[in-house]
């Protein structure tokens, strides 16, 4: 499975909207909790993840509280489509390789030109 930014934005949003998961569509139980699994880690969402019995090679199941700090700020930075696609064309642009960071320093630049700082 390879990380899908745009996936990890949809379900920031989707979480914040309290709406259920499941309105993602396109995409596999396995792929929305492993990209859970991922926000998890990246500290963007507040839970745990549980190893799954007999299950070695299989991503751990995510338990989402809520999401964090980080994850509201990464999500106020991204919430704009336009400057998401901005942000996307930006990396896409330089062969489709990021890192979390990046994708926040680039979103952060983003906001702080559209307010004129």
């Amino acid at each position: 499975m390879k990380r899908d930014l745009d996936l990890i934005r949809e379900i920031l949003l989707t979480l914040e909207a309290e709406t259920p998961l499941e309105a993602i569509a396109g995409h596999t139980i396995q792929d929305l909790n492993a990209h859970l699994v991922l926000a998890i880690e990246a500290g963007l969402l507040v839970g745990a993840t549980q190893p799954l019995a007999g299950l070695e090679d299989d991503w751990p199941l995510a338990i989402v509280q809520r999401l964090s700090w980080a994850g509201y700020d990464f999500l106020d930075a991204a919430r704009s489509p336009n400057r998401w696609a901005q942000v996307r064309s930006q990396i896409l642009k330089a062969g489709g390789q990021w890192t979390l960071d990046l994708v926040k320093e680039l979103l952060q630049q983003e906001l702080r030109s559209q307010l004129g700082l």
